[in-house]
């Protein structure tokens, strides 16, 4: 095989990259029930939507073995996580962001009442996002909105778990702690 240094390339066929997330928002300095919830599903992936944003590095601190994706909210002092992200998790785009930048406590639940888009679902779509991920609201959300998948974990006694299966979003729901 010439060109590989005499080994033949490894080739993946037929096979799947199954992926665990959970997903906190609005923890405002309140981790215990996020660690309880780490500790019983031990996923591959964590993220983090925004208030309080040390939240988010004191559970990485507790879980370095775990990847960590965090954005900041509204009411963290310390800007020191991005105000959105769009990340690549299995096959599928994933939009994070707090929301407060988008008017989400008025703009998304009045407009989703009235079943008309949102800015907030209108941009995650420009992004070529599967999944939405945002917090703000403190109000638990699951939905598919135009193809895609709309996640709000809410406050503290609630979390989001999205199960990724190579292309396929297996799970996106709510959960509660």
């Amino acid at each position: 095989m010439r060109g590989f240094g005499g080994r033949a390339p490894k080739v993946l066929i037929n096979r799947m990259i199954f992926i665990k997330i959970i997903v906190f928002s609005d923890t405002h300095g309140n981790i215990d029930g996020a660690r309880f919830v780490l500790d019983k599903i031990q996923p591959d992936v964590i993220i983090h939507l925004g208030d309080l944003g040390s939240d988010a590095d004191d559970i990485h601190y507790c879980y370095p073995n775990i990847i960590m994706h965090a954005v900041h909210g509204n009411s963290d002092p310390q800007k020191n996580h991005p105000l959105e992200k769009l990340i690549n998790i299995g096959e599928r785009n994933i939009y994070l962001t707090h929301g407060y930048q988008f008017d989400v406590k008025y703009d998304f639940y009045l407009r989703m009442k009235l079943r008309e888009g949102s800015d907030i679902v209108r941009y995650a779509k420009r992004l070529n996002a599967d999944i939405l991920l945002f917090g703000h609201t403190h109000i638990p959300y699951e939905s598919i909105i135009d193809g895609i998948h709309v996640l709000n974990p809410g406050t503290r006694s609630t979390y989001g778990v999205i199960e990724i299966n190579g292309e396929r979003v297996d799970k996106c729901k709510i959960c509660t702690i």
